[in-house]
């Protein structure tokens, strides 16, 4: 079994752009041949960014944990 542990530099607040780099590190580690893609927690948010939190937060069928699920399948990791 292969693991990719992802680093990022995550923007404080900035999630459509930190998912957009995230899922970008998940296909990369896919076709590197990853089995299993560990990401940084808070990757979304950041973890200075309390006022964005709440605002932020979605279930686990949200758009942002689904659009991660689809990448995953497609991917096979």
């Amino acid at each position: 079994m292969r693991v990719a542990c992802v680093q990022l530099g995550v923007k404080g607040g900035a999630v459509s752009t930190n998912v957009d780099r995230a899922l970008d590190r998940v296909r990369t580690a896919a076709v590197a041949g990853a089995d299993v893609v560990v990401l940084p927690e808070l990757f979304d948010v950041g973890y200075f960014a309390f006022d964005s939190y709440a605002r932020v937060a979605e279930s686990l069928a949200g758009e942002r944990l689904s659009k991660f699920a689809a990448v995953a399948a497609d991917e096979g990791v």
